[in-house]
């Protein structure tokens, strides 16, 4: 089997953030074949600058020494995982890119271990425009020598690899840093909604928050884009920030404020997901029409 820059990668999820990642595994000169995706265009984009499709999950597996998964949930990669590993031969890789449960990927590294498969977590921190710069930063969960196997595929997309233990570790670290920032979107909502309520001109108030300690790209692209009338400047789901604090309970249910505040980030967001709204935008949550269907639904 071939190993080091030349391993043959299949990639699963050409969304927003996979397509990025595929071009730079292609500027990287590492050999690549996708698969169909619902946004037709990024998948023929990436056969122009010479990609293969794979017409079936089956046809992935078997033609490619690494199989990448960037996919919306954890469900969704232990499902490809299971279809694919009877399809798979002793000395393959499967890279999961997805924000997942470290228990999800515990689970499945051990079920790709019995088949001589190897399995890590290496979910990514940036957004589209820095997968397309090939400027993201990944936290991976895996042996060193796994790590070292992945490393020149890693490296084709990212400005920072960072290991931070066994698997599990790298979606752990993940869920951290997503709770965070996912925390903070929260705050910069709850802020300038109130601004507003309470007649706060919130240019002025963005203008000097911005250079204190509040600054920050969240509140910046949430602000920013909401005093110049677009809402979407933050490409990150209502539905993946509800995913990502649900996914990180585990990580707080032994500290009584951590746990508090974990729930009731939960439940905001789970609000704007029942309302309909998981596929809008994270900055969105500052548009008022969106703030108004959310308390037509209380």
């Amino acid at each position: 089997m071939s190993n080091g820059p030349q391993q043959k990668i299949g990639f699963i999820g050409v969304g927003m953030m996979g397509h990025g990642i595929c071009l730079n595994l292609i500027k990287a000169g590492l050999p690549l074949t996708v698969i169909a995706h619902r946004n037709r265009a990024r998948i023929d984009d990436l056969l122009g600058r010479g990609a293969a499709e794979a017409k079936s999950l089956r046809e992935l597996a078997t033609g490619v020494d690494v199989v990448m998964i960037c996919v919306n949930s954890a469900d969704s990669v232990a499902e490809l995982v299971r279809e694919m590993l009877p399809a798979m031969s002793a000395g393959k890789m499967i890279i999961d890119v997805t924000t997942s449960k470290p228990e999800t990927s515990e689970m499945l590294a051990a079920e790709a271990k019995a088949k001589g498969v190897t399995f890590i977590d290496a979910p990514v921190v940036g957004g589209p425009p820095q997968a397309a710069e090939g400027k993201l930063g990944t936290f991976v969960g895996g042996s060193e020598a796994d790590l070292e196997r992945a490393m020149p595929i890693l490296q084709a997309y990212s400005a920072d690899v960072a290991h931070f233990g066994p698997i599990g570790a790298g979606n752990k670290a993940k869920l951290l840093n997503n709770f965070l920032t996912i925390g903070l979107r929260q705050l910069v909502t709850q802020t300038f909604r109130a601004a507003r309520r309470n007649g706060i001109d919130e240019a002025l108030l963005y203008r000097l928050a911005s250079k204190g300690a509040a600054g920050s790209r969240v509140l910046d692209q949430f602000v920013q884009g909401a005093l110049a009338g677009d809402y979407t400047r933050n490409k990150f789901s209502i539905a993946n920030c509800h995913k990502d604090v649900t996914y990180a309970a585990p990580l707080f249910a032994d500290d009584p404020d951590g746990k508090a505040i974990q729930e009731v980030m939960q439940a905001a967001y789970g609000r704007l997901v029942a309302a309909g709204l998981g596929v809008r935008m994270s900055s969105e949550m500052l548009d008022p029409e969106v703030e108004a269907q959310v308390k037509r639904g209380a």
